[in-house]
């Protein structure tokens, strides 16, 4: 197994590349035993404090852990040995800046293939009645741009795509008020923004107009990052959360300004029309006739893909009655005097947004070895019918067709690599980075179902690449793909 000195002896060890003053001793290196494995289990800012414990140069640190990010997602942290095979069949020691795989170290290169040049002209319009993904023609009709990874924001690269392919949302963004957006000169000297819609209606309008994959590193430090918060990877959800929050409150203070009341999720807020559903708590106590609800806004709806088979069971799950009882009585309070009842307790599902955003729990905790990845085969399908988890709405509420597929690639839950699945005209294709191609049914679906297969000598092995989101769209309001 690789440890810290294996994988710079191995990836960095070449005077054609690296000076080698930035890299300590291999003595010094020796004394440094933690393995790729141990390195998978910290956090970004643990593993550049072992960076410096090990001496390495810091100008190093951001190229080390895409390295590391790398190496785990293809291979597994805990079976990687000296000259295993990466990408491409290419040896770490024979590594090169101009060699196929030099991304491995962060080298980006503009793959964005042009299926066609053929893109029209003129104002982007609105989508007028439909959920349309491309639609209106203002996009490049079989031409897609990547997006360049940073070192780590694959899994930003995942979600920017999928949002900008759902022309409402494009249109939304491109309608906020960002004309007094101030800009700053960061410490390149380079004007940026602080504000991240004015980023993101700059980083769509590249990804629309433009004929190359477009850097993000703007849109990033409206964020507030360094150059190293770029080459730590942060959760898909949390950051999708964030992202659509920030927006909603953008358009709200607007809507809003002067009024005194900045509450979330306005009526007439475009993010909320858009992504916001309603979720409904109840606690039912019979023998005393007590009925509690308390609704709950969501942007997303978590299902768990442990002990389930297909998104069906996880939604059984989500769904699925807790009785209270014994030690676990419901506790009723009044006058001060406190009893305790039997009750049914549970959440349903009031209402639900056009896009459908579901994250799937891969990730789990052991108490032995911490965050681990969940395996497991979980299927997940085109369409979704949710009528029998609102029996009162209409069928055109309830019927939803899948429009993205977000994957992780890796046996770690601290490592690995996210790339997408969307669905643009009447075609998919994978956008992975840089890299844009047209994609296979059984890419978008089987092939990421997770479970086991065998291998060459017969051995069971995991299935590694598995959908970690997935986008829903009302399939009433899509119009065309």
């Amino acid at each position: 197994m690789l440890n810290v000195l294996d994988i710079v002896r191995h990836v960095f060890w070449n005077d054609q590349l690296f000076d080698r003053d930035f890299l300590p001793p291999e003595a010094d290196l020796e004394k440094c035993q933690i393995t790729l494995a141990d390195l998978a289990t910290m956090t970004g800012a643990e593993r550049i404090a072992v960076f410096q414990e090990c001496g390495i140069h810091n100008s190093l640190h951001p190229v080390f852990l895409r390295a590391l990010q790398r190496l785990t997602a293809v291979n597994g942290s805990g079976k990687i040995a000296d000259n295993y095979m990466l990408h491409h069949h290419l040896s770490a020691h024979n590594w090169s800046p101009s060699l196929s795989s030099a991304h491995l170290l962060g080298y980006s290169f503009v793959n964005s293939e042009a299926f066609s040049t053929d893109k029209v002209d003129g104002p982007i319009p609105r989508p007028k009645g439909k959920m349309v993904l491309d639609s209106g023609g203002a996009i490049s009709k079989t031409k897609y741009n990547g997006l360049l990874n940073q070192g780590a924001t694959c899994y930003l690269n995942s979600l920017l795509q999928a949002l900008f392919h759902i022309s409402e949302f494009r249109w939304t963004i491109y309608q906020m008020p960002t004309g007094e957006e101030a800009e700053e000169k960061n410490d390149t000297g380079v004007k940026r923004t602080k504000s991240i819609p004015y980023a993101l209606q700059r980083l769509f309008c590249l990804l629309q107009r433009g004929n190359e994959a477009v850097d993000t590193t703007e849109l990033t430090e409206s964020f507030g990052w360094s150059s190293t918060d770029s080459f730590i990877q942060h959760d898909v959800h949390e950051m999708t959360c964030k992202l659509l929050d920030n927006l909603e409150n953008k358009l709200n203070h607007v809507q809003q300004s002067g009024k005194g009341d900045h509450s979330s999720h306005t009526k007439n807020n475009a993010i909320s029309q858009l992504f916001v559903g309603v979720l409904e708590n109840f606690v039912c106590v019979d023998e005393v006739g007590y009925h509690g609800s308390r609704e709950e806004l969501f942007y997303d709806l978590q299902l768990v893909v442990k002990n389930t088979t297909d998104i069906y069971t996880s939604f059984e799950r989500f769904f699925q009655v807790e009785v209270l009882d014994g030690k676990n009585k419901y506790c009723l309070e009044n006058n001060g005097k406190k009893s305790y009842h039997r009750a049914e307790k549970g959440v349903r599902l009031k209402l639900t947004p056009p896009i459908l955003l579901l994250h799937l729990a891969r990730f789990d905790y052991d108490i032995e070895r911490g965050e681990t990845k969940v395996l497991s085969r979980w299927d997940y399908y085109n369409n979704l019918d949710l009528s029998k988890y609102m029996p009162h709405a209409s069928k055109e509420d309830t019927d939803y067709t899948l429009c993205s597929v977000l994957v992780h690639s890796g046996s770690d839950a601290g490592f690995g690599h996210y790339f997408c699945f969307l669905r643009c005209s009447d075609a998919w294709y994978r956008f992975n980075d840089e890299d844009v191609s047209p994609a296979s049914l059984r890419e978008v679906f089987g092939a990421n179902f997770g479970g086991f297969k065998l291998n060459y000598w017969g051995s069971e092995v995991p299935n590694t690449t598995n959908a970690y989101m997935l986008v829903y769209i009302r399939t009433s309001q899509i119009g065309h793909f």
